[in-house]
């Protein structure tokens, strides 16, 4: 089968690996192309375990999961992925939104309509009844950020409850000295994609 060069820049017939390698070059595409690329990468790893009072409906900052980025140019996004581990004092932490802050602003979460409470993403629940309090749960999300600025910018992993609680980060509420009661991590990771 023939490949076809049509008039309005469009290829007919051409499959993967139709071209032999180097017979596309970067000067022969259009200059509406844009390749993104990793500028830097910022990751706070957190390690401890903490706990922290949170009242109801308020959205705050997760202790220990926050990174600093100073970006390049004011094109440049930020891919921010949040990774949390840990358990909550109440047996509906089911009800809680996690999220993310850009410095003090909430950014990529829904609309907070009437009582609902708005985020980017719920707990994933890991245990079974019974173990309520020694089995952690965890929350991964991601959200791609234009902050347009080149100023040093800090994200935050935000948990908002439903109802007042104690947060325990990288650990259970219950945590005996047991081989059925576990220690985890928590990550935020902030990627600058180039224009």
């Amino acid at each position: 089968m023939s490949i076809t060069l049509n008039g309005n820049g469009t290829i007919q017939n051409l499959v993967a690996g139709g071209l032999p390698d180097s017979s596309v070059q970067l000067a022969d595409l259009n200059s509406d192309v844009k390749l993104g690329k990793v500028l830097q990468v910022v990751q706070t790893h957190d390690t401890t375990g903490r706990s922290q009072s949170i009242s109801a409906t308020t959205t705050a900052n997760i202790s220990g999961l926050n990174a600093t980025i100073t970006p390049s140019a004011t094109t440049s996004k930020i891919l921010v992925s949040v990774r949390w581990n840990g358990e909550g004092s109440v047996s509906d932490l089911q009800d809680s939104v996690f999220g993310i802050n850009r410095d003090s602003t909430e950014i990529g979460a829904s609309a907070h309509a009437g009582s609902r409470q708005g985020g980017i993403a719920t707990i994933s629940m890991g245990y079974y009844l019974s173990e309520v309090t020694t089995t952690p749960d965890n929350c991964y999300y991601e959200y791609l950020d234009s902050p347009s600025s080149t100023s040093a910018i800090t994200y935050h992993g935000t948990v908002s409850p439903k109802t007042a609680m104690t947060l325990y980060t990288n650990r259970s509420v219950n945590d005996n000295d047991a081989s059925w009661v576990e220690r985890v991590t928590s990550t935020i990771t902030l990627w600058e994609i180039g224009a």
